[in-house]
């Protein structure tokens, strides 16, 4: 360990001397290329330089001809962000339940809506009940209840709407 130590500590010297002596060096080195050129391409530097050189000429080709090859992409793509949003609501109307999608604005808060089953104004956002796995609202006010379990949110619920198709290997899996 104190070697590595005493190494690392007397680098920056090492650097400076080396640093010193590469004039001198590179003086030599030419006047060898110069009385023989091929000393030239025997250099590791050099070997280095034109392998790095050469393969970002070909990088560059590459993407050049993949730019010619694949087409311009659609300019739909970049078009402007929507200002309406899909939402997910239910009616909270006992006799009605209905649920389904609609857009409305970004901005919208105008709840409730009028629900187009039944015509009331009974329409806010729905959830997806984990157990039953049916859409429902609740209004403002009232608990997070799902009006399709009879039971509490722990059973499977069983209401006339619920797939009773036999067994099945969906039946078993939670989602």
């Amino acid at each position: 360990m104190n070697v590595v130590y005493r190494t690392l500590t007397e680098l920056p010297q090492r650097m400076r001397q080396r640093a010193a002596a590469l004039p001198g060096q590179l003086r030599i080195w030419l006047a060898a290329a110069r009385s023989e050129p091929g000393i030239v391409w025997h250099s590791p530097i050099v070997r280095l330089t034109l392998i790095l050189l050469l393969g970002a000429l070909v990088l560059g080709l590459a993407n050049q001809l993949a730019a010619r090859l694949v087409p311009a992409g659609d300019r739909s793509a970049f078009q402007a962000p929507t200002r309406l949003a899909i939402l997910y609501v239910a009616c909270t109307n006992p006799d009605c339940r209905t649920s389904y999608t609609t857009r409305q604005p970004m901005s919208f808060k105008s709840w409730p809506l009028t629900c187009p089953k039944c015509g009331e104004d009974s329409v806010y956002r729905g959830r997806l009940c984990r157990v039953c796995g049916h859409w429902y609202a609740n209004a403002p006010g009232t608990g997070l209840v799902c009006p399709w379990c009879v039971q509490p949110q722990t059973k499977r619920c069983e209401s006339p709407t619920s797939r009773t198709t036999g067994s099945s290997d969906d039946d078993e899996d939670p989602w």
